[in-house]
Formats: structure tokens, C-alpha cells, sequence
């Protein structure tokens, strides 16, 4: 293990919402994410990237752990969207393997908004952003 995530709690669930650090250069190679964790540079480099992004937003002021927190308990007490205001064009992605949020909550969540379409992406689990960053941006 580096030295930057020796010793370090890393609360990985929440580093889907942020982008790769410029130097983190492996990907998952078509790999679904725990057999990527696997291989030694690969985890290793991700952990560094969840470190460093946990590092910039402590300098920033932000506990993301805490932060989540709250928006775990806000989504849980809030009302549900009044889905016949959204009048854009939306895609919604999903991972085929997300046992989080299913393609099918984003297939039913289509058929309330006419101008959504679904685009599922084979062999990716929950974490988009960093399995198929590529197919995302």
C-alpha cells in the first residue's frame, strides 16, 4: 500500500460523484470493479485517488462523511418530484450489475418523463464515473 492510504478509513462509496485525479491512469479494462480491485496497481491507484479526493475536500472545509450523511437524511424525509415539471431532454445511465439502482428503476423512472431515453452499460455496477468514464462523459 502507498503511503498517502496507509492507515486511512476510505469511505469509497462516495467517490462515484467525483472525477479521477489527473495522474490515475488505469481504468477497469472491461473488468467489473471487485475483480479490478484484484490487481495490485489498479487498487493502489484507485485508493490514492479516493485519498487525494478525500484530501481536497477536508481542505476545502467539507467532511464528506458527515455531508453524506445529511443527504441520506434528507432523501429519506423528502416528497417525491412532481416528474411532469421536467420538460428537458434527459439520459439516464445505468450499470447492468447495480444492485443499488437497477436498470429497471431507470427504465420505470423513463415512463414518467417523455423525453428521457435509457442508455444501460454492460459489465458496470454502481460506480459509473469510475468504471465507465469514457462512456459517460
Amino acid at each position: 500500500m502507498l503511503t498517502i492510504t496507509r492507515n486511512r478509513l476510505l469511505p469509497t462509496t462516495m467517490t462515484g460523484s467525483y472525477p479521477k485525479p489527473h495522474w490515475h491512469t488505469l481504468d477497469l479494462q472491461g473488468r467489473p470493479f471487485k475483480q479490478a480491485m484484484g490487481h495490485t496497481p489498479f487498487r493502489e491507484q484507485y485508493l490514492d485517488a479516493v485519498a487525494a479526493v478525500i484530501a481536497e475536500q477536508g481542505a476545502a472545509g467539507l467532511d464528506i462523511v458527515k455531508d453524506y450523511t445529511r443527504s441520506c437524511e434528507a432523501v429519506a424525509g423528502s416528497q417525491p418530484a412532481d416528474l411532469s415539471r421536467i420538460s428537458c431532454p434527459l439520459l439516464l445511465i445505468a450499470g447492468e450489475d447495480d444492485k443499488v439502482g437497477p436498470p429497471q428503476i431507470s427504465r420505470s423512472l423513463a415512463q414518467s418523463l417523455p423525453r428521457a431515453r435509457v442508455t444501460v452499460l454492460w459489465a458496470s455496477g454502481h460506480w459509473l464515473p469510475i468504471e465507465r468514464p469514457r462512456e459517460v462523459t
